[in-house]
């Protein structure tokens, strides 16, 4: 199988760091995406899927476990954890959480590059590795008097009141774009530089509570357009 044919989702934290890899590992011939956190990674898997997801541990949103955890769950591809802990209690939780191997920092690219192409290998032998996007087309439930956020897998998520309208305006669209001048004017009564800037805060923590839940994040960008829900919401 060639490097070519082979695509990687990098999560990793250190922005040096990040842009080493993503760059060495394309000079190799690998198609890769890189993130920072836990909340670009969840977005990134709603659009695209990948045979290799190389993981940090420490990132700023959330433990990198969740991630592993939610790869093996959702996805049948290879996880490789990155973390610069040595200890035997970080690589027996890696593994427990469904890693296929454990590296420590820092990295050797030349045995990151092997390990990629092995456990690609090995999955392609085993199964076929993730050929869409984690499926974010589930059912959520909107529970306005408690402002709970109900994900498909049972989790709650507790709203504000603006993030309960937000909610409700996505869910009106019916998974198309809501501009961002119709969201601020129904939110703030108002459209200003002030307000998108509200909104896009507001949509932000939303969007960090819906990752903290383990749940692949619905909501997406559409950039200098609006907002959309892309999946299936109930509003009771």
């Amino acid at each position: 199988m060639s490097a070519t044919d082979i695509r990687v989702v990098l999560v990793e934290d250190d922005e040096d760091l990040r842009s080493a890899l993503a760059s060495f590992l394309k000079m190799t011939g690998f198609s890769v995406a890189s993130e920072g956190t836990a909340l670009g990674f969840y977005d990134r898997l709603a659009r695209e899927a990948f045979d290799v997801a190389i993981i940090d541990l420490s990132l700023p949103d959330m433990n990198g476990t969740r991630l592993v955890e939610f790869m093996r769950a959702r996805t049948d591809s290879a996880v490789i954890v990155l973390t610069a802990t040595h200890d035997i209690d970080s690589r027996v939780s890696s593994y427990q959480s469904g890693a296929d191997l454990f590296m420590g920092k820092p990295i050797d690219t030349r045995e990151l590059v092997a390990a990629i192409h092995s456990l690609s290998a090995r999955r392609k032998k085993t199964g076929p590795a993730a050929s869409t996007p984690v499926s974010v087309e589930e059912t959520w439930r909107l529970v306005q008097s408690s402002r709970i956020l109900k994900t498909p897998d049972g989790a709650s998520i507790e709203l504000t009141g603006i993030e309960v309208r937000v909610l409700e305006l996505l869910a009106a669209a019916r998974q198309k774009v809501v501009k961002h001048e119709l969201l601020a004017e129904e939110l703030y009564g108002r459209v200003d530089d002030s307000a998108k800037k509200a909104l896009d805060s507001a949509v932000g923590r939303l969007r960090r509570k819906i990752a903290q839940s383990g749940a692949a994040v619905p909501i997406q960008t559409s950039y200098s357009v609006g907002y959309s829900f892309a999946a299936s919401i109930l509003i009771s």
